[in-house]
């Protein structure tokens, strides 16, 4: 497995018909091997869009850039009419569905309006296993155990997270990434108003299997590419246990869970 480059587009509400303003602001940066986006920009919690207009919406950006795409997270009504909260990636032209939110936000109302999804199996680009935990889920850690069960060495947290809780949304990606010798890596929408008035404020960051931190953004809208080292997974493995005494021990605990929730 090689190292990986990777880039996180930070953003606020942009909007989905304006795909080609979008790819604009990704360009500015040199862009890595995958880009990912975070929650909401292309809709908002009360107002989703057919799954097929967010399906072309993120095919229409990757046109754009040509590399794959994890399309962060947005709310859309599904093929059997429910409104969920999905994430959509794009790899080599194909779309495919990496990501729902399996406990919609109880702060924002959001339960009212969008019903639970269940988790999808992770992705593999370049030998590197990428799971999904949909903003709000990364706070149950089951969620990552499972998306680890199935060898993900990435976990993406596409978020809306408010200034007030960004400091437990870094520790949550922190210890997600220790506990599960994986990177996690969070990418927040900024300046995107909350029903009740708070404001998602961006500080997107990657943690390390390590627990060291490897980015923290400031509150702006903007774009930044970073390399993802093996040599930081062979680390964490060479010095701790956790992750081979949790497949060791504890597996068969998450087997019913697997059996009834993954798509």
């Amino acid at each position: 497995m090689k190292n990986l480059t990777i880039t996180l587009a930070q953003l606020g509400y942009i909007g989905g018909s304006n795909t080609s303003e979008l790819a604009r602001i990704i360009k500015r940066e040199t862009l890595g091997d995958i880009v990912f986006l975070p929650e909401n920009w292309l809709s908002t919690a009360r107002k989703p869009i057919p799954i097929r207009d967010y399906e072309s919406i993120i095919l229409s950006l990757y046109d754009e850039i040509q590399i794959p795409i994890f399309g962060g997270l947005n709310p859309v009504i599904d093929s059997d009419g429910l409104t969920r909260s999905i994430g959509l990636a794009v790899i080599d032209g194909i779309v495919h569905r990496v990501c729902e939110k399996i406990y919609p936000s109880k702060a924002t109302s959001e339960r009212s309006i969008v019903k639970s999804g269940k988790l999808i199996r992770p992705i593999t680009i370049d030998e590197w296993v990428i799971g999904c935990a949909a903003c709000v889920d990364i706070f149950y850690p089951e969620i990552s155990r499972i998306l680890v069960v199935l060898r993900s060495n990435i976990i993406y947290n596409p978020s809306s997270i408010t200034i007030d809780r960004l400091d437990m949304w870094h520790s949550t990606l922190r210890s997600r990434a220790v506990e599960n010798i994986v990177y996690t890596v969070g990418v927040n929408s900024t300046g995107v108003v909350y029903p009740d008035g708070r404001i998602t404020g961006g500080s997107s960051a990657v943690y390390t299997p390590y627990g060291r931190t490897r980015v923290i953004l400031d509150m702006k809208p903007r774009v930044v590419t970073l390399k993802l080292e093996v040599e930081e997974i062979d680390l964490a493995i060479s010095k701790w246990a956790f992750r081979e005494d949790f497949e060791r021990e504890y597996m068969k605990v998450y087997e019913a869970i697997l059996n009834s929730q993954i798509s």
